[in-house]
């Protein structure tokens, strides 16, 4: 399972006056492995990290790329090809 690091708050719309919710989901410079496909990528933080940030004791020094053992990727077979491989 993955974590990522987010925020979220609670405001109201300036022009109708409505509460409104809002979250992000923060990225980071992308690692060896990702860095292929995009610059970017979501933090993903490790399962001891995830107490300390949701209770606000950690900060920015969680904002990292995700050490390269902790991802893996594969190919995928698009959409429009799935109909060939049934």
């Amino acid at each position: 399972m993955l974590s990522f690091a987010a925020l979220w708050d609670r405001w109201k719309n300036p022009e109708t006056g409505e509460p409104m919710t809002s979250c992000t989901i923060i990225v980071t410079d992308a690692n060896a492995l990702t860095r292929p496909i995009h610059d970017r990528m979501p933090v993903v933080l490790d399962k001891a990290d995830i107490g300390p940030w949701l209770n606000g004791e950690a900060s920015i020094e969680l904002l990292r790329p995700a050490a390269e053992d902790r991802l893996r990727m594969w190919p995928v077979i698009p959409a429009r090809q799935q109909d060939w491989y049934r």
